[in-house]
């Protein structure tokens, strides 16, 4: 999944700049960064989790491996969700802090668009590692091929109408795309639960903290910001 970002990125850097220009780049590459923050609790989750699964696969322990993939899954949206409802409400202010107030101004409609793709991501992320349990790997190359080709026809028909608006379009709809491909795929080879109704809870407690921020953060100072993330959490 980091690969394919970062393959993502550049592709979406490389037709941004190619029918606009270097400060179109720029501003995208600032909302990319700011969204690419849920990579922190994906990378973490996702560094643990083969070597636990590969473990008990080896000991056919599969009642183990369903436990912690799904354990996994919802570890990545315990923290993923909540944090693309944040960034949804906080992502002007947040890019005020690390960049210009014309950045930000320009820039922070595709945070929340961004922010659901890597959410996709996730997703995608924690069934994929169905693939190298089963030892089917090529599946997930299979996977980020097509991503990529449907993400370089995405590019070449949205980006030249919507501008950073497409780019950031083309972007969620790949990650959607992948996320339900290896959850339709990986299911056939290995099940396990999703567990809705946990999910349906944390993205209730996410949208009640989204509101929380709204009305008393909307328009935030550089500290007040910082003090809205820890409010957030609080409040989630």
């Amino acid at each position: 999944p980091n690969v394919s970002s970062w393959v993502m990125e550049l592709s979406n850097r490389y037709f941004l700049g190619a029918f606009y220009n270097t400060a179109t780049v720029g501003i995208y590459s600032a909302a990319f960064s700011v969204a690419s923050l849920l990579m922190i609790t994906q990378s973490a989750v996702n560094f643990v989790l083969l070597p636990i699964t590969s473990r008990f696969w080896n000991e056919t322990n599969y009642d183990q491996v369903r436990y912690f993939l799904t354990a996994a899954l919802k570890l990545n949206l315990f923290f993923c969700i909540p944090m693309v409802c944040g960034l949804t409400v906080l992502a002007m202010p947040i890019l005020r802090i690390f960049t210009t107030s014309e950045i930000a101004a320009a820039g922070w409609k595709i945070v929340p668009v961004i922010s659901l793709a890597y959410l996709c991501n996730a997703i995608a992320g924690t069934w994929g590692t169905v693939f190298l349990l089963t030892k089917r790997p090529e599946i997930s190359g299979y996977l980020m091929l097509a991503g990529a080709g449907l993400n370089l026809i995405l590019n070449t028909v949205l980006i030249p109408q919507f501008n950073l608006t497409g780019a950031a379009a083309a972007t969620l709809i790949v990650y959607f795309f992948l996320a339900i491909a290896a959850v339709v795929v990986a299911g056939r080879y290995f099940p396990f639960p999703a567990e809705f109704e946990f999910i349906l809870k944390i993205t209730a407690a996410a949208a009640g903290m989204s509101g929380f921020l709204f009305v008393f953060f909307l328009e935030s100072t550089k500290w007040q910001t910082i003090g809205a993330v820890g409010a957030g959490f609080i409040v989630y």
